[in-house]
C-alpha cells in the first residue's frame, strides 16, 4: 500500500538504521549502504574524502535512496510460500553535494550523530578532524512511501 502522508514518510526515515544510496555509474548502477541522519528535507552522510562515491558524485550529483523499517516475516497460510514480509519503506530522489565549509560539516555530523545516539551530538570536531572526512548533504527532491502488513 502506498504511503502518501509526508509526516509518515519522514517517520520511516527517522526510524530506519541504514540508507541505500544509488548512483549513476557507467554500465551499472552503484548502490551502497550508508549511515545517515535526516532533518527537514535533507539527508546527511559521511564517507572518506576519496573513492568511488566521491568520484560518482562529482560526475553526477543526482542520486536515488531507499530505506526500510518494521521488517518482519509473518505467517501467511494462503500464500504458496506460507510467509509474508511486512515492512515500511521510503524511496526518494535528490541532489547530493560535498560540504566544504567546516560549520556546515559540523551541523551535518550533528544530524547524523543524533540519528543514532544523542551523545554523539556533543562530541567536539576540530577543523583538523574535519579535513579527513567528507560530509555529504542530500537535498530531497521527492520521495514516496510504501507499507505491507
Amino acid at each position: 500500500m502506498e504511503i502518501t502522508d509526508s509526516k509518515e514518510i519522514e517517520e520511516i526515515l527517522m526510524q530506519a538504521q541504514v540508507l541505500h544510496l544509488g548512483f549513476f555509474d557507467e554500465e551499472y548502477p552503484y548502490v551502497v549502504p550508508i549511515t545517515y541522519g535526516y532533518e527537514e528535507g535533507r539527508i546527511y552522510m559521511h564517507c572518506a574524502t576519496t573513492g568511488k562515491k566521491i568520484d560518482l558524485i562529482r560526475r553526477n550529483p543526482k542520486v536515488c535512496f531507499q530505506a526500510e523499517t518494521d521488517v518482519a516475516f509473518n505467517d501467511a497460510p494462503k500464500k504458496t510460500s506460507g510467509i509474508a514480509l511486512a515492512y515500511r519503506s521510503v524511496i526518494g530522489f535528490g541532489t547530493i553535494r560535498i560540504l566544504e565549509d567546516n560549520d556546515e560539516k559540523r551541523e551535518g555530523i550533528k544530524v547524523l550523530a543524533a540519528h543514532y545516539n544523542e551523545k554523539g551530538v556533543h562530541v567536539q570536531r576540530p577543523d583538523a578532524m574535519l579535513r579527513n572526512v567528507a560530509i555529504l548533504e542530500l537535498t530531497v527532491d521527492h520521495m514516496t512511501g510504501k507499507q505491507h502488513d
